[in-house]
């Protein structure tokens, strides 16, 4: 019931927002199921606005997960990344993803790891500093603020901001170094694809005293924001 009530409100700041657009188009096929995009966030408003969108990469669908918060900040995963939906295009119902371990081959296995650790401890190094630099005495506090900001994306009025990046349907990773990774099971059926950017408002109460001073001409974009449709054939 909480849940539903969250998606019902997040819905009504949807229209209410609905002049922060996202665009998409296919650059190029890569691959069955695997893309170039060029994301394009619109700010259509008179007004200054701030949001988090992380450019890495893409979510994949799960009811469970959409708009989730950041409490589960110590798993590996793009919370502020779009999440990807798809659906046949003769039904409405939006296809959930699956799980499942990235097959890494024996003789890369062991090198693989290790880039997993180095990376881990690069991001605790760089977390370290975080928290000294912005006076955080809570690791999971750090944690959040950390990704918040490094993934803040502040909007002038009529501005757009574009960028690349490839989608693959068929390996979604939930971080940079994953041992995990999503992907959607499909047929020989067409499909519609759209991305989704979901962002709950209290985020926003993991920035600090100092930092919403920074932000304070800004307005703190909540809601859901919805791309344009592709539609393709999964094994064409």
């Amino acid at each position: 019931m909480k849940k539903l009530l969250l998606l019902l409100i997040l819905s009504l700041n949807t229209l209410y927002n609905s002049q922060i657009k996202l665009h998409f188009s296919v650059q190029k096929k890569i691959s069955s199921g695997k893309y170039l995009l060029k994301l394009t966030l619109f700010n259509e408003t008179n007004d200054f606005y701030a949001l988090p969108l992380d450019k890495s990469g893409f979510k994949a669908y799960y009811s469970s997960e959409y708009c989730e918060d950041q409490n589960n900040i110590n798993s590996s995963y793009r919370y502020f990344s779009p999440t990807i939906m798809i659906k046949e295009t003769s039904k409405n119902e939006f296809l959930e993803a699956s799980s499942r371990m990235l097959d890494i081959v024996d003789d890369q296995h062991d090198s693989y790891m290790r880039k997993v650790e180095l990376n881990k401890k690069d991001k605790e190094k760089k977390l370290f500093n975080w928290m000294y630099k912005n006076d955080i005495d809570n690791l999971l506090c750090a944690q959040k603020n950390f990704y918040l900001m490094n993934n803040i994306l502040m909007l002038k009025p009529k501005e757009n901001v574009s960028y690349n990046i490839e989608l693959d349907v068929n390996e979604i990773l939930r971080s940079d170094v994953s041992t995990t990774y999503d992907y959607y099971i499909l047929g020989f059926n067409n499909y519609s694809l759209s991305l989704d950017i979901c962002i709950e408002k209290n985020i926003y109460l993991d920035l600090t005293k100092e930092q919403k001073i920074k932000l304070k001409k800004y307005k703190l974009f909540s809601g859901i924001i919805k791309s344009n449709n592709f539609s393709f054939d999964a094994y064409k």
